[in-house]
């Protein structure tokens, strides 16, 4: 259920996350600026988990869970101190009205439908692995704390490894077979983690 309400959550959470970046960096270092912020937004899950692990010895899983909340009062305080720069033709207008443009808009465009499709199946089916990882290393997997947390920082690290490989390919012409590829090639490594049944 938990993991279900995560995949859900991430959908919506993660298209809002990135629709700030157009508003804050130029056209042409657009790619870099979405590999980029994957780093920066994954780069804590690297050293996150492993110290994570090793704090539950020190101060138990609640301890843990309250040093995880208080990081995200500084996230609170960036997001309250951006300014967006001025955009020709903003105006306010009815929330449920530009879910409809919106949605309207996707409709006539089949590529953003698919690209759409494409990244909200892999936040709710595929992305859910990180809430379902903890029971599997524990049950499955038979991890202590430090064990557990070292694999959650292995995907911290292959956030950040492949998020530099997309900066440095910059504007490439081949981003459509990219996605496909990546998309692809996560499904499947989610698909040979489940067969595993040693640390």
């Amino acid at each position: 259920m938990l993991a279900v309400l995560a995949g859900v959550t991430l959908s919506f959470d993660q298209p809002t996350r990135f629709a700030l970046i157009p508003r804050l960096v130029p056209r042409e270092d657009l790619s870099n600026a979405i590999a980029l912020k994957a780093i920066v937004f994954n780069g804590e899950a690297i050293v996150g988990p492993a110290l994570g692990g090793a704090l539950v010895v020190v101060i138990g899983y609640a301890g843990d869970f309250f040093l995880n909340r208080l990081s995200y009062v500084a996230v609170l305080i960036t997001v309250l101190l951006m300014r967006f720069p001025h955009m020709a033709g903003t105006r306010t207008s009815s929330l449920l009205r530009d879910i409809r443009r919106g949605l309207g808009y996707i409709l006539h465009e089949p590529l953003l439908a698919q690209l759409l499709a494409n990244y909200g199946s892999l936040m709710f089916f595929a992305a859910v692995y990180t809430v379902l990882l903890a029971l599997v290393g524990v049950e499955v997997l038979g991890t202590s704390p430090g064990e557990l947390g070292v694999l959650y920082t292995a995907i911290g690290i292959g956030t950040v490894v492949g998020s530099l490989g997309v900066a440095s390919l910059g504007d490439c012409a081949y981003k459509g077979r990219l996605l496909m590829a990546s998309s692809l090639m996560m499904s499947f490594s989610v698909v040979i983690f489940s067969l595993l049944h040693l640390y």
